[in-house]
This record gives C-alpha cells, sequence and structure tokens, in this order.
C-alpha cells in the first residue's frame, strides 16, 4: 500500500504492462502482479538505501531523502525533479522480466513516470499522478540478441518533486505455453483452434476457432491466486467470443467480447487445495461465426503491497490472538484482486471459486481492508456497489458484481426483477461508507454525487418502497425466495420473514449514519430530520419488539405473527448494530445469543464473524475474545474471516474509534482479565499512524508515529472515575454511559512523533490465570478436578469437579495492600453441595453455596478485610453429586 500522506491512500492506482518483441503494450490499474520465478532483483541500489544514487545516472540534481512521509521503506528514497535512470545488463534474450517501482508526488499535478527501454521493444512508461506512492508494473520481452534494459523515473513535466523507491527487475513466468501463438503452431491447445497470420493483435499469429480453443495450464500451486488475461475479438457484428478458466477447483467462469476490435478479458482464479492446473479457452458458444484471441498470460499474483514502515502489527499476552491476527493478515492481503486484468480496484469479499464481489460481504470485510491499507478498493467498490442500484431494481443494490465492472454476477442474476437482495444489505452499504470517512478522513466519502444519492435513496425512497404496511419499516413479502428478496440476511430460517431484526437494527444504523453526512455536508436541518426518524425507530422498536414474558426481543415478524426464538443473524444483529435499550432485557437477550450458538452444531462460519462486535460493546470483553479466538482458529479460507479477525481486533478488541475529518481518536480497551496488555501498531486514522497499548483496562500509552498536525487522543476507562493520570499526573476526567456502561474519559493532545500514558485506578485483579486459559497454571488441582473446553462462560476453557467434597481446586497469594477485598466467580452446577470460599493465613474467612444452577450465574463473597502480607487461599469444593464448572474468577480491592 502507499504511505498514509492525507488520507489519500485510496487515490493510489497501480498499472501493469505487458510488451513482447515486437512492440505491444498493456496497461491496466491493478496493485497485483506477476510473482517473479527467478526472484532476483537485478536493480543496483534498488531502495537507495545506499544513502545515495549509486548504480543511478542523474540528469537533474536528484538527491536522497529520508523523511517519513517520503520514504515508502527502508531509511531513504530519491527526489528527482528530471531523470534518473539505470543501464541493467546481464539479461538473457527472448526471456520476459517485470520491472516494479513506487513513485508519488508533490502534488497531482506531478507527471511523474516509470519506464523501462532499450530492450529490443518499444519503450514502455507509467504515468503516475498521485500524492501516495504508488505502484507502476511494466512486463517486457527482450529481443533476440538484447542482454541490457534502461529502467528509469522521470518528472516528465517538470513540475514540483517527484519521490521514488524500491525498485526490482526480476524474470517472469506465463504458465500460458503459446499463449501469444508465435510458434505458428496451436500446439498445446486443443484442435479447434486455427493460427491465422492477418488481423493479430500483436506478433505474427493469433488463433481463431468457431467452436472452442482450450489449454491445459499445469505447474501451478494449490491454494494460490492467478490471473488469466486474454484478449479477443468477434470476427463480425452479431458474434460473441467468451474467454474463460475451468477445472481449478473452483468454479467456471468466463466473460464475453461482442465488439469486432480487441477487447482485454481478465479472470482472478484461486486454486483448490489439491488442484496444480487449470483449463483456459476462447469459446465461440453459438457455434456460427468465428472468434479470435491472442495474448493469453496465466501468471500467478503477488497480493501483499503493505508498505513495510507502516504494516499493521499485533502483539499481545496471549499467544492465540496474536497467532490468529498474523494468520488473518496474511489470509486477507493475498485476496486483493484489483486490476488484474481490467479489474476496478477490488478484493475479494465472497466466495473464492467465484469471480465477484458481495455487497454483504464487502460492507463487514470493508474495516479490515482498511487498516491493511486498502482504502482504494474500498472506495471503488463501495462507488461500484451504489452505481448499481436504481429505481428499476426499487434501490436495491446488485448482490454481486464482476470485478471488472458493474455487470451483475450472472450467479445472483436474472432480471431487475429477479436478482438475489437482502434489506440489511442496503443499509449497511450507507453505514460502512460513513464509517470508512471517520476511518480515512477522505471527504469524497460524503460528497461523491453518485455516493450520496445512494445514501439518500437507501434511508427514503428505499424504505418508501419496501413498507407494505406503513410503520416506517423496511419489509419484504416474507417468500423467503431471495431472488424476490428477504428481509434478513439468514437464507435458512425456520420461519419466513416479512420484517428482520437484522434489517431494522442495521436501517438505525443507517439513518444515523446519514445523518451524520448530511451534518458534515452543511445540511443541520436535514440531519435533524433523519436523526429524529433514528430515534423514532428506536422508540418503536423497543415498545413492539420485545417479548416481555420470555424477556427476550422479537427477532422478526410476518405480518402479526412474531418470532422471538432464536434466528442467527436477525436475532444479533439487534443488539449488534444498538437498537435495543440497554438494560436488564438486553443484558438477558447477550446471554441468550452466547448460549444459544454454543449449543447449535456449527453452521457458515461467515454468521460467527458478527459476534465479537455483538459482545465487545457492552464490554462483555471475555466473550467478544471467546467469539474473536473461534472465527480466527477456523482458519477458514472464506475471505470475510480474515478481514473481520483484523477489524474486531482493532476496533473490538482495542476499542479504537476514529473520527479522521477532525484529527482524533478515542480508545477504550475491551481486554479480558485473561489478556494483560495488547498492542497494535500502524493503526492509520486518516494521516495519523498510531501506536496502542492497553495493560489490562486501567493503562493506556498512545504513540502518535506521524501525522499532519497533534491528535487529539480521547482515552477512556471503564468505570466512574474523578479523576484521570496523564503520564502519572491527576487530571478532572469526565463521565459518560455508552451501551448501558458506565465509563470516564480525559481528552490529551499528543504531538506527532511523541508518546503519552494515561491511566485509571482500577483495582488488579490479584488471581492469576483467572479464566483457566493458561490450563492448570497457578491452580492447585486434587483428583477428579481438571480443565474443559466444553462449554466456558469466556474464553476456551473452564475448570471443573467431579461430584464428592474431598474435590477442591484452590490458589493462594499474597495480599500487596491493606484493604477490603472482593471474590466473585461464574460458577454453573449439576448438583448441589459444592462451596466458593476463601481462607486468610490458614483460617476461613468466608465462603458461599454454589446453586444447583446449570447455567452460568456470579457468586461473590464481599467485604473480606485484610492487610498487607496476609495469605490468602482462593478454593471451590465438589458438590456432594454431579459436576461444577467454575471459570473467570476476580479478588480485587474494593
Amino acid at each position: 500500500m502507499g504511505a498514509r500522506q492525507k488520507g489519500k491512500t485510496w487515490k493510489r492506482l497501480l498499472s501493469f504492462a505487458v510488451a513482447g518483441t515486437v512492440a505491444s503494450s498493456l496497461v491496466v490499474s491493478s496493485p497485483a502482479y506477476p510473482l517473479s520465478a527467478a526472484g532476483t532483483n537485478s536493480v543496483q541500489n534498488p531502495g537507495f538505501e545506499a544513502g545515495n544514487l549509486s548504480g543511478w545516472a542523474d540528469f537533474s540534481g536528484a538527491n536522497v531523502v529520508t523523511a517519513f512521509d517520503q520514504v515508502r521503506s527502508g531509511s531513504y528514497a530519491v527526489r528527482t525533479t528530471g531523470l534518473i535512470e539505470q543501464t541493467i545488463g546481464g539479461l538473457s534474450p527472448n526471456t520476459t522480466y517485470m520491472l516494479t517501482g513506487w513513485a508519488k508526488g508533490s502534488s497531482v499535478n506531478v507527471d511523474g513516470r516509470i519506464g523501462v527501454k532499450d530492450y529490443g521493444g518499444n519503450e514502455l512508461q507509467k504515468e503516475i499522478r498521485s500524492v501516495s506512492y504508488t505502484n507502476a508494473v511494466l512486463v517486457f520481452t527482450t529481443g533476440p540478441s538484447d542482454t541490457s534494459t534502461k529502467i528509469f523515473l522521470w518528472n516528465a513535466n517538470g513540475v514540483g518533486e517527484l519521490y521514488g523507491d524500491d525498485f526490482t527487475l526480476e524474470q517472469v513466468t506465463n504458465y500460458a505455453v503459446n499463449g501469444g501463438f508465435e510458434s505458428g503452431s496451436a500446439a498445446p491447445w486443443s484442435s479447434g483452434a486455427a493460427i491465422v497470420s492477418s488481423g493479430q493483435r500483436t506478433g505474427a499469429k493469433a488463433v481463431s476457432t468457431s467452436n472452442s480453443a482450450e489449454l491445459t495450464v499445469t505447474g501451478l500451486s494449490p491454494n494460490t491466486m492467478y490471473s488469466l488475461i486474454g484478449y479477443a475479438k468477434a470476427g463480425s457484428a452479431g458474434v460473441t467470443a467468451r474467454v474463460g478458466v475451468k477445472n481449478y477447483g473452483g468454479s467456471e467462469n468466463n466473460l464475453p467480447v461482442t465488439s469486432t476490435g480487441w477487447t482485454q478479458v481478465s479472470i482472478p482464479f484461486l486454486t483448490g487445495g489439491s488442484n496444480t492446473s487449470a483449463t483456459i479457452y476462447l469459446w465461440n458458444p453459438a457455434g456460427s461465426g468465428t472468434v479470435f484471441g491472442d495474448d493469453f498470460f496465466v501468471t500467478r499474483v503477488k497480493t501483499d503491497y503493505s508498505t513495510p514502515n507502516q504494516d499493521i502489527s499485533f502483539t499481545s499476552s496471549d499467544s492465540v490472538l496474536n497467532d490468529n491476527f498474523a494468520w488473518a493478515k496474511s489470509q486477507a492481503k493475498s485476496y486483493m484482486t484489483s486490476g488484474l486484468g481490467n479489474n476496478f480496484a477490488s478484493y475479494w469479499n465472497g466466495y473464492t471459486f467465484r469471480s465477484a464481489l458481495y455487497s454483504r460481504d464487502f460492507a463487514h470485510a470493508s474495516l479490515g481492508a482498511h487498516l491493511l491499507g486498502m482504502d482504494a478498493e474500498n472506495y471503488q467498490t463501495l462507488q461500484k456497489f451504489a452505481a448499481s442500484a436504481n429505481a428499476s431494481r426499487k434501490w436495491y443494490p446488485l448482490w454481486a458484481l464482476n470485478f471488472s465492472d458493474v455487470v451483475p454476477y450472472y450467479t445472483d442474476y436474472n432480471s431487475d426483477t429477479s436478482f438475489v437482495r437482502e434489506i440489511p444489505a442496503v443499509f449497511e452499504l450507507t453505514e460502512k461508507g460513513y464509517k470508512q470517512y471517520l476511518w480515512t478522513g477522505n471527504t469524497d466519502y460524503i460528497n461523491d454525487p453518485a455516493l450520496v444519492t445512494y445514501y439518500e435513496k437507501s434511508v427514503n425512497d428505499f424504505i418508501a418502497l419496501h413498507d407494505a404496511n406503513g410503520n416506517g419499516i423496511a419489509d419484504e413479502g416474507g417468500t423467503g425466495d431471495i431472488f424476490k428478496g428477504t428481509a434478513t440476511y439468514n437464507e435458512n430460517p425456520s420461519a419466513h420473514l416479512k420484517e428482520a431484526g437484522d434489517a431494522i437494527g442495521s436501517q438505525y444504523q443507517a439513518l444515523l449514519a446519514y445523518s451524520q453526512i448530511q451534518s458534515a455536508r452543511g445540511d443541520s436541518a436535514g440531519s435533524g430530520v433523519t436523526a429524529g426518524k433514528a430515534s423514532s425507530l428506536k422508540s418503536l422498536f423497543n415498545s413492539t419488539w420485545v417479548n416481555t414474558s420470555s424477556n427476550r426481543f422479537i427477532r422478526g415478524w410476518y405480518d402479526s405473527t412474531k418470532y422471538d426464538n432464536f434466528g442467527k443473524e436477525n436475532s444479533w444483529f439487534m443488539p449488534m448494530k444498538l437498537i435495543t435499550n440497554p438494560g436488564s432485557t438486553n443484558n438477558n437477550y447477550l446471554d441468550y445469543i452466547d448460549s444459544q450458538v454454543k449449543g447449535l452444531a456449527p453452521f457458515n462460519i461467515e454468521a460467527y464473524t458478527y459476534l465479537p462486535e455483538t459482545f465487545f460493546p457492552y464490554q462483555q470483553n471475555d466473550r467478544g475474545v471467546y467469539w474473536l479466538k473461534y472465527i480466527g482458529n477456523s482458519r477458514s479460507t472464506y475471505p470475510e474471516v480474515g478481514f473481520t479477525v483484523v477489524g474486531h481486533t482493532v476496533e473490538g478488541l482495542m476499542g479504537v474509534v476514529p473520527d479522521a475529518p477532525n484529527h482524533k481518536v478515542e480508545t477504550l480497551s475491551h481486554l479480558p482479565e485473561s489478556v494483560t496488555w495488547g498492542e497494535v501498531n500502524h493503526v492509520a486514522v486518516g494521516d495519523h499512524d498510531l501506536k496502542v497499548k492497553h495493560e489490562g483496562v486501567g493503562r493506556t500509552t498512545l504513540t502518535h508515529n506521524y501525522g499532519s498536525q497533534p491528535l487529539q487522543w480521547e482515552a477512556t476507562f471503564p468505570g466512574t472515575h474523578s479523576q484521570l493520570f496523564i503520564n502519572d499526573v491527576a487530571q478532572p476526567a469526565s463521565t459518560k454511559v455508552v451501551n448501558g456502561v458506565a465509563v470516564s474519559s480525559v481528552t490529551v493532545s499528543v504531538p506527532v512523533g511523541s508518546s503519552i500514558v494515561v491511566r485509571a485506578n482500577i483495582a488488579a485483579n490479584l488471581i492469576k490465570n483467572a479464566g483457566f486459559e493458561a490450563g492448570t497454571a497457578d491452580w492447585t488441582f486434587t483428583s477428579g478436578t481438571g480443565i474443559a473446553s466444553n462449554i466456558p462462560h469466556s474464553g476456551s476453557k473452564l475448570a471443573y469437579l467431579d461430584a464428592g467434597t474431598a474435590k477442591q481446586i484452590s490458589q493462594s497469594f499474597m495480599i500487596p495492600e491493606s484493604g477490603t477485598y472482593t471474590l466473585k466467580a461464574w460458577v454453573a452446577a449439576g448438583g448441589s453441595g459444592g462451596v466458593l470460599g476463601v481462607k486468610v493465613n490458614g483460617s476461613a474467612a468466608g465462603s458461599v453455596a454454589i446453586p444447583n444452577v446449570t447455567a452460568y450465574n456470579e457468586q461473590s463473597i464481599t467485604g473480606i478485610v485484610l492487610n498487607a502480607g496476609d495469605s490468602v487461599q482462593v478454593y471451590v469444593t465438589g458438590p456432594t453429586s454431579q459436576w461444577i464448572n467454575v471459570d473467570d474468577f476476580s479478588f480485587t480491592k474494593q
């Protein structure tokens, strides 16, 4: 990804050019390029880390620079107002190479060029007009006697300053044998191919067929992304050519060409777990007339474009969270599809065996994508989905798009009245558009005419067209047929719904988001009206969507029939979207969701990816981490998983809340007691780069790595505190209630390059390994007791005791400070007779009977008066029959 200057990472474009010995070129936007076969960089001093221009010829007084916002990676980059170039020898004739390089201008008026020449073919160059580092990729084939080339960085119009960094020149493998048909024979393509020597795109030959021409591509690697790029044209008007790929471990995919001029087709595909080959083809489906093809490439794709100086990272005291984040980051990066062939900036977010983008999956993956530097991809994908909504589709966006254009993906679309559509996605695109504005500070998210139109239509016209009973809640027909439209994301509900919990929750958040967008655009009156609609909707929900007899929310309606049983998305979206009022019903419902999901057989992993954000907002941190680990431990190749693990870690676990337009950020630790510290580095909030470290929930350090100005940091902590400590200096704190939980905060200005520590006086838990996540460590277990993982209260483990009062688990520790203490533990029992107790200096100091209740309940012993140096033993004894499960102990000073 490019450096994050002034929130403009989304402006990044990348080019990919291919040239043969006879001049040819292919230029497309792309941050994905063919992976070198040789892996050897022939460029001398490629990143200018020598601290000078050694290896480069300078024609304009260029110099190396070291400023953080001028360097892409390492310590140095180059700055020029003219031209620098390097002659590279030792190449092989008739061999294909790939040049990559990164450049950016001091303003968008700088006409930057990265190029290659003198290799035996036509000069190639890519224009770069961006204030963020942008990658250029040029692929060329040396001439029959050429063994050298020249590469260059050129400020073509001499305006401003051009920066460059990280150049590579490597050999390329094209797995499509005889892809340009220059051998004069169709082999190894199928017998349906005929060679022609006129009308070719490049070189001397092309292929024609009235039926099909196929090539089996071998030597591929399993679970690896490749790109098919080819050119086709129709022999006459009315004829359609199709270029496609199949037999690679995913669904067959092809794209049409109806033009009689050469047209580029590009299809990314991910090989299956055991697939090492694929079939590419040129096809004339009508079987009449002729179609032509030329210049086919199958190349392995590199997708990691992280700027080394800014690559987001996460570490903590919990190795599982660390490993999951590293896996998720790598996995998500591998799904970049931008510019493969003529794709717009995008990334795979749905099934990888379909060459398509999905609106639901994009909405959920977009936060993780931003954190991984995919701002250009987020912006362009949102634009495409917004553009797909129109009056004939009753302002539904398309459910699935091809990567290359605003074209419906055929699997999910028959016509404008028969295509997959689900109400929550309509509203989530509006909500996520505003959230991307808060993360990036990119004002195009609130000013782009197409986006603004979509936002407005989604919360006005769409609702009016889908509100059969006139109650202001978007609804559908209740058929359960996704091609006719459904009210819920749950495509396999136990009952069909006309109104659904995930739809009304998403509608509420879309109204809030659009109100803020209106306010940011200066429409205070309109903002007030929309905010009023959101408030009214929430009031309506909390007065009519609650079943007081079951103390649960209603997850959906079919006319007058209401459903309050469990419905997956249409259940947990209600508290997740914050439309539920905090309180006992909401707390009970969160318990209900957690127990229901844990009691079900495993279902589609995509649905689970919403659970961390269901619990973290209510500071149910143990549950949030449990489900964060669950989805990470799945190691699922479904793209949404990797993106959401990254997003949940930063926004959920680390509690980072951005306000990039106002150069602000808020933090609130959601670390459970089992995770003693966590740190995330290189979090992009607009043009600011941050490092946040939490130690428990009571101490946070924010480092302002770089930015354009000081950052306003609201450091927030759970509980009511009259004062907080900024670098150990007491300051008055403000208090507020967030989602039913009291928090306290102070705001401090953090200069660029500075670190500031804010802490609260929050009592430490004296019990180690309080949730048994480290197994038996720090505890003493008798026979008949142990560690299990079947039904923990939170996290992934619990302790159990079999029947028998001699069964016991215990932990002993010293008291560091005199005072009054409280012991708490979560318990569940299949029988009576169990005891939770405390001994001080060997004598009983308090106990409580563990009730015969199979659901987890919290038991406590309060008012334990202790002196510094006292020896304390906390213990649990077994029941007279059945079993006891215990989890999540705490022993804190009051």
